[in-house]
């Protein structure tokens, strides 16, 4: 069976919201696909979701659409058309 697919934009350390987010999306079962600009922040919320979950880095600038589009391609390629997608960015 196929799990249901999250994909949370803007995310940046571990720490913050965005990271705390993918986290919750994890342990509640979804395959998470990791979006920010930062490989580093977001390689690391990835390995946090390791241990229990499911989840991929993906380098994505939201202000640009074309890598949004591809995001969102890649999502359905790796685990199918999200179920949630989320941003939550302060600006």
């Amino acid at each position: 069976m196929t799990r249901a697919t999250a994909i949370v934009f803007g995310v940046g350390t571990a720490r913050g919201v965005g990271g705390a987010v993918c986290k919750r999306f994890a342990r509640e079962g979804y395959d998470v696909i990791v979006a920010g600009r930062t490989p580093a922040k977001i390689n690391q919320v990835v390995v946090e979701i390791a241990a229990t979950g499911s989840a991929e880095a993906l380098p994505t600038n939201v202000t640009d659409e074309a890598p949004v589009i591809a995001a969102f391609d890649r999502a359905r390629g790796w685990a199918g058309t999200p179920k949630i997608r989320c941003n939550p960015t302060g600006r």
